[in-house]
This record gives structure tokens, C-alpha cells and sequence, in this order.
């Protein structure tokens, strides 16, 4: 389903516009089936779910997709990106300390599974069998995507979750995806042996459950390991998840009195509302953990004067966890992250060691004789 045909209001969107775009979709997919069917009690094995996962928009060559815009943008599907969900371990201990101490969430404990995938003829997406360690059957399901919309981030004001940042901006170093996902139940005696599995999955989850909003956030680990090939692929990752409560959005959904519709909807949005809130606060949140949650001197990226001599550990330094494309020079590097109060935090970047008015910049601005304004370099 094609969410938008370019990029949502040419560049950018609100997160309200984020959100009726999300309620829209929602909306359609009640005049057709399968989710007609769920909201009617036609069906019993199948649900609705609705996520936000965090992870980095990349293009083609594999840097960090971005647009210089104040605030989110939807991307339309035909947009040459690719979505890749996961952060750092560091992040999602982050995080998951942040829950803890955190009262208004609640702890729901840690789950560990073993999944295994399989192809079958008859589904058209794959079929995942989860398993407890002592190899109870959790759940049989393939998980079809309706919707999706990838979401690159824009600009963030450090100040309104900090104070001690100021008014300084940056880029948000992380990307959401939302997705409406259909999961049907598969009976486990449809299954062909296990050892036809396509590849397999061990998940250590923490989840987190706000019982106002009604909203879980999982924090998993997954390592993965393709089976069934002369080599074996085995891939870890960490994983964020956001997710709306399946019953409460489908109540919201159904078809209610004429009375009752507007206010609905008005919940409805206001639900859609709390998920999008809640992945652009993580994507912040995470963003700035280099410097601000964490210790700031311990994790400094030290990155040298450019102009003196390019090192390449320096350099890759600075592509990893400032920006992809380098300066042309040096001194616009040293400009660019230098700050005028040395003891200002500036996320995501480091702290020039050197005084600033020890380097001349290699151009400079100067009034001639004739009384005109020409460049200089020295």
C-alpha cells in the first residue's frame, strides 16, 4: 500500500501530521478485510498490530539518510532508503536503566525464545514458531505487513529536555519506522520438521507497560543464525520496539453510535498521538547519550585540527558519529564543533582542547584600499 506519493508536505510533516496520517491508514483498512473481519468477530486468529521501531534510514551507499529540516518527514516508498532496525547496546542499556527507575513504567520482566522461520506454500509471508528455553510452544504466527511508513527525524532543541544545554540544535541521530502489521495464528501440525526452518532466532526481551497510555515498550536482544547453507550466518542486534495495546485500538476502531464517533476518532488520534510521541522522544532520548546521559569526558570523540594532518582513525572518528560527509577543511571542522562556552554540552560532538584564538582561519574577510570587501587567506 503506497502510504504517500512523495515526501508529506513536500519536505516535512508535523508529528500531527505524522499522526492523521496513521490514523488514516487505520481507518481505511476498516472498510476491507481482514481487519473489517476482526472488528466484526468474524475472525478469531488473527490481530492488529501497531508499532514504532527504531533504527537509521540509509541510502543506497549505505550513509545515513537526512534532510535539513526542522522537523520529521514521511518518506514515500519509491524513496531509494532502506530501513535498518537496531541501536547500540550501550543504548539499550540506556534505556532500559531509564525504565527502571522510572514509576510510571511498568516492569513486565524478561522473556527469552527461540524462534525458528519456515516457508510454506500456502503463506505468503514466513511462519514463526516461537519456543520458551525449555521448549514450550509460546506462539505459531506469520506476520503480514499492510502499512508501513518510514519516518526520517529532523532537528531537535536540546534545551526543552535539558536545561543546562541551551538553545543549541542538532540532528537526532536515529529514525523510526511505523508499521501495521496483521498476525495470524498457524497451527503448529502445518509445520514441516524443524530442521526445514529457514533460519532461527534467540530473543531476550525486557518489556515495559504504562498502564495510563496503555503502551509497551520491548527492549530485546536477538541474535540470529541462518541455517540450512554451507556457511552460517549468525548476526546480533538490539532492538526497540513501541507498541500500541491491540484491544484498546480495536475498540477505538469499531463502528459505534453516531454519537459516539467523533469522540472516538478524537481518542483514536490522541492514541495514535501517545506511539508517535513516544518513538520521536526515544530517537531524542538516544541521540544524545554520547554526551549527555552518560559521561561526557569518558565517551569525547577527540577529533584533531584537519589542517594539520589528516590521521585516518580521526577521520573515521568523525564520520561515525558526526557526519558521513567530511568538511572541505579542517578549520570549517573545527568551527563547526567548537563552542563559544567550553562548558556548554554539545551533543554528539566533542571538545576542542586547543584555544580558538590560536588558529587563524586559512580564509578571512577584509576592506581593501579601495574601501571593498575581498577575502584573505593567511
Amino acid at each position: 500500500m503506497e502510504v504517500k506519493e512523495t515526501v508529506t508536505g513536500e519536505s516535512t510533516v508535523t508529528a500531527d501530521g505524522i499522526v492523521l496520517a496513521l490514523v488514516e491508514q487505520l481507518e481505511l483498512l476498516t472498510l476491507s478485510q481482514p481487519l473489517s473481519e476482526i472488528l466484526s468477530g468474524k475472525t478469531i486468529d488473527r490481530n492488529i498490530e501497531v508499532e514504532a521501531r527504531i533504527g537509521i534510514l540509509k541510502e543506497r551507499d549505505d550513509k545515513r539518510f537526512m534532510l535539513p529540516t526542522d522537523g520529521d518527514a514521511i518518506l514515500a516508498k519509491r524513496a531509494q532508503v532502506s530501513f535498518t532496525p537496531g541501536v547500540s547496546t550501550t543504548q539499550l542499556k540506556l534505556l532500559s536503566d531509564m525504565l527502571k527507575s522510572d514509576k510510571q513504567w511498568a516492569f513486565k520482566g524478561v522473556t527469552q525464545t527461540i524462534d525458528r522461520y519456515f516457508k510454506l506454500a500456502h503463506y505468503e509471508d514466513q511462519v514463526r514458531w516461537s519456543k520458551s528455553p525449555n521448549l514450550e510452544t509460546l506462539d505459531c504466527i506469520t506476520k503480514s505487513k499492510l502499512v508501513t511508513m518510514d519516518v526520517t527525524t529532523g532537528k531537535v532543541f536540546y534545551q526543552e529536555i535539558y536545561d543546562n544545554v541551551g538553545d543549541m540544535n542538532d540532528y537526532l541521530l536515529l529514525d523510526y519506522r511505523i508499521a501495521i502489521n496483521l498476525e495470524t495464528t498457524v497451527k503448529t501440525s502445518e509445520l514441516p520438521n524443524e530442521n526445514m526452518a529457514v533460519y532461527q532466532r534467540y530473543r531476550t526481551r525486557e518489556s515495559f507497560y504504562h498502564n495510563k497510555t496503555k503502551i509497551t515498550i520491548d527492549l530485546t536482544k536477538v541474535t540470529s543464525k541462518a541455517i540450512n547453507k554451507s556457511v552460517s550466518n549468525i548476526t546480533d542486534n538490539c532492538e526497540v520496539e513501541v507498541e500500541l495495546n491491540s484491544k484498546k485500538l480495536l475498540n477505538l476502531l469499531k463502528a459505534d453510535s453516531a454519537e459516539h464517533v467523533v469522540a472516538k476518532r478524537r481518542k483514536l488520534i490522541q492514541y495514535c498521538a501517545t506511539l508517535i510521541n513516544t518513538a520521536r522522544s526515544l530517537c531524542t532520548l538516544l541521540s544524545l547519550d554520547t554526551n549527555v546521559c552518560l559521561n561526557k569526558k569518558k565517551l569525547k570523540i577527540k577529533l584533531c585540527d584537519l589542517r594539520v594532518g589528516r590521521h585516518d582513525s580521526e577521520v573515521e572518528r568523525y564520520k561515525k558519529f558526526v557526519n558521513q560527509q567530511e568538511p572541505l577543511i579542517g578549520d570549517y571542522l573545527y568551527r563547526a564543533l567548537a563552542s563559544p562556552d567550553a562548558d556548554q554540552i554539545i551533543p554528539n560532538t566533542s571538545f576542542y582542547d586547543d584555544p580558538k584564538q590560536e588558529i587563524d582561519g586559512p580564509f578571512y574577510a577584509k576592506i581593501d584600499d579601495a574601501g571593498k570587501k575581498i577575502v584573505a587567506s593567511g
